[in-house]
């Protein structure tokens, strides 16, 4: 089951972003096709623009509960699919990265985007596992926001059957 979640706050601006450089296109598809329910109350998204008003930052929060396959494991990636087509992530990198509120970005192996740069991938080196009542919270900057309203699917360890939720904006 496929959870979501909508923005709480909108903070509205323009950020300037230092690009870390994007590995190729890596991943083929847009994928997303293993969900798990699971999560909180406390599941955030948060806009860093108006949409389609250029360069912004996105940040997301998820809790772990003992339903999530993730539960148990360690963190070895995450990814962001935005709306095909968008180009959202073309100029994307990841500002902070947090579990169970400890920055973990020194595990951090790197970003690759896919599909037309509307799918990020980060790439972690295992060193943190994933508990129960954890919460994940990351930001991105440098997204092109598309425009109007859109889903954003994120998955938790997808190249193991992750857990996927979905943020509105």
């Amino acid at each position: 089951m496929q959870r979501d979640i909508s923005r709480r706050s909108v903070v509205k601006g323009t950020v300037t972003v230092a690009i870390a450089g994007l590995a190729g296109c890596s991943e083929s598809g847009s994928g997303g096709d293993d969900e798990t329910s699971g999560g909180s109350d406390s599941d955030t998204a948060t806009d860093g623009s108006s949409g389609g008003s250029g360069s912004s930052s996105d940040a997301y929060e998820y809790t772990f509960t003992d339903s999530d396959d993730v539960v148990g494991s360690s963190l070895t990636g995450i990814r962001t699919n935005y709306p095909d087509g968008s180009g959202a992530v073309s100029d994307a990198s990841l500002a902070s990265v947090t579990l169970a509120g400890m920055d973990i970005s020194d595990d951090s192996d790197g970003l690759s985007a896919s599909n037309n740069e509307s799918s990020l991938r980060i790439d972690f080196g295992g060193s943190y596992d994933v508990a129960a009542g954890d919460t994940l919270s990351f930001e991105l900057s440098g997204i092109d926001e598309p425009d109007g309203s859109y889903t954003v699917e994120v998955v938790v360890n997808p190249q193991s059957g992750g857990t996927t939720f979905q943020a509105e904006f």
